[in-house]
């Protein structure tokens, strides 16, 4: 049973080393069967002594290991190959009376045909089974045991020289045999892991949800598609399998595959492109497409992943629209109240301000009549007259906040008015400058160039620590820009935006309506800059 199990013992795994073992096996057993064929066949003609009965034999032998290989005993008849064919020479070269050069041949032959077909203790053993023939015939023939000696050169040495090669030749067959079957085995690994990470694609793809499709350069045949890509477009993978894209009129633009084909063979992907196709139902619905070019069998293929943003595009359309209407009721909210700002710093300063210096100069009249004879009446009436001029002073106060009036000159005496106001009670040096040039700007630019540097200074008194605030006004024919600079201590912006503040975020919605830009740069430590460009107005100037 040990000796059974010594002989089969499975030393190649695979399907495709099996399969190469057998290769080898037939090759080797079917070559030794003609070989003793034909043998026998120059016996018969040629020899003086008939056919040694050992050829015949021999080839029926190894008739039958093919024979046992094919019912399925492939490494049994592997392993006994060997040990037949050194059975039959070990007589032949008994009965034939020495070790010649035909002997040696055939005795390195059987080394080379075990180091492939047998394992590497079974080769050891025949090793050592062949070399133990060839010495003892050896030693027969030097000693004289054998009848006729075939070769004058058979001595020691020559055994000693001859077993060293064939040492080798076992070794040597063996070690070929070995990195044969390594490199057999590394390659089906390879290629186990190939199929193996193919399926697991092949899986993805059809688990996918995007649409994923494969097809050729030209005109768009298609190769593969995934479920999610026959819901996409309506048609059936029996029906897309062969027909071209272009045929069948997926592109509502047809110029757009011959831009994607182009830009792919430029850089090899596009990423992230919206197009329109059109379903099988004739519909057309927003694509989001992204595409590479692969090599696919040889070939140059196109593989496209879309999914489809028709309803995300309507749903973003419909909240566009929605922000307009919320910047349009914003700004019309905004205009009606400074409309109501000036309206009011209007009645403010004209009604009570005129009740006032009406009520002042009853005073002065009441001064005049009474205060020669009743001094005490004209402390008083002086006493009332100074708090109408407080009053009036509030009122005035309460007028220029809500418009100043030189904002009625233009934005640059409004400018001028709220950087002179802004000095004296904070004591914060700033400065304006201004381009000499004139520019058209209309009254609701004015205005919100005024609040924001308005809103801006007032964010540097409080928070800022500044020493000095810098007001740039320039323009250009088209565009108008406006940069409020200061050295405070600035703060984090990321951390303003999670706070949600909405001092400028309204001014920022004004601006956005106006299709101007308004940025806002700022870092503890390096102070803050508020910087707007918008577009300009024709027929009026600067000061209008």
């Amino acid at each position: 049973m040990r000796i059974k199990q010594l002989l089969v013992d499975p030393v190649y795994f695979s399907d495709t080393e099996r399969g190469a073992l057998a290769r080898i096996f037939y090759v080797i057993a079917i070559a030794i069967v003609a070989a003793l064929c034909i043998a026998t066949v120059s016996n018969l003609l040629f020899g003086q002594a008939g056919v040694p009965i050992v050829i015949p034999a021999a080839a029926a032998i190894v008739g039958a290991l093919i024979a046992a290989a094919r019912l399925g005993h492939l490494q049994l008849a592997s392993a006994l190959l060997p040990a037949v064919m050194l059975a039959a020479f070990a007589y032949f070269l008994w009965v034939r009376d020495g070790v010649h050069d035909a002997a040696v041949i055939a005795v390195a032959g059987v080394l080379v045909i075990g180091g492939v077909l047998h394992t590497r203790r079974v080769m050891v053993i025949l090793t050592i089974a062949v070399l133990t023939v060839f010495l003892g015939i050896g030693y027969a023939e030097i000693v004289g045991l054998l009848h006729n000696r075939l070769s004058a050169i058979t001595d020691t040495r020559y055994l000693v020289g001859v077993s060293l090669a064939l040492i080798v030749i076992a070794i040597t067959a063996r070690a070929v045999a070995e990195s044969l079957f390594t490199s057999l085995r590394q390659a089906q690994e390879k290629s186990a892991a190939l199929g193996e990470s193919e399926a697991r694609l092949a899986k993805m793809i059809e688990a996918s949800p995007e649409a994923i499709t494969i097809a050729s350069v030209e005109d768009g045949t298609f190769i593969l598609v995934n479920p999610a890509g026959e819901r996409l477009c309506g048609y059936t993978r029996e029906e897309l399998i062969g027909a071209s894209a272009v045929k069948l009129g997926f592109y509502a633009d047809p110029e757009e595959r011959e831009r994607i084909v182009a830009d792919l063979q430029r850089n090899e992907v596009v990423h992230g492109r919206e197009i329109r196709l059109r379903r099988k139902s004739g519909e057309v619905r927003d694509i989001l497409l992204s595409a590479a070019m692969i090599d696919f069998r040889g070939s140059k293929l196109i593989l496209f992943q879309s999914i489809d943003i028709t309803e995300r595009k309507s749903a973003e359309k419909a909240l566009r629209e929605h922000e307009k209407l919320l910047r349009e009721l914003s700004a019309h909210h905004d205009s009606v109240r400074e409309g109501e700002r000036a309206h009011i710093a209007r009645e403010i300063h004209d009604e009570l301000g005129q009740a006032l210096t009406a009520l002042k100069m009853d005073l002065s009249v009441l001064t005049i009549r009474f205060g020669e004879t009743t001094p005490q009446i004209r402390e008083q009436v002086q006493d009332l007259k100074a708090r109408v001029d407080a009053i009036i002073q509030v009122v005035r106060d309460v007028a220029t906040a809500l418009r100043p009036a030189a904002l009625d000159l233009g934005i640059l005496a409004g400018l001028e008015w709220l950087v002179e106001e802004f000095q004296k009670r904070n004591g914060i040096r700033c400065t304006v400058s201004v381009a000499e040039s004139d520019v058209a700007l209309g009254e609701d630019r004015s205005i919100v160039l005024f609040r924001i540097v308005q809103e801006s200074l007032t964010n540097v008194s409080r928070h800022a620590s500044a020493r000095n605030v810098e007001i740039l006004l320039d323009h250009d024919a088209e565009r108008i820009r406006l940069d409020i600079e200061d050295d405070g201590v600035g703060f984090d912006m990321d951390a303003a935006r999670r706070k949600k503040t909405f001092g400028l975020l309204g001014i920022q919605e004004r601006v956005i309506m106006l299709r101007g830009e308004l940025k806002i740069t700022s870092a503890p430590g390096h102070g803050t800059r508020v910087s707007v460009s918008m577009p300009t107005e024709t027929g009026q100037g600067f000061g209008s």
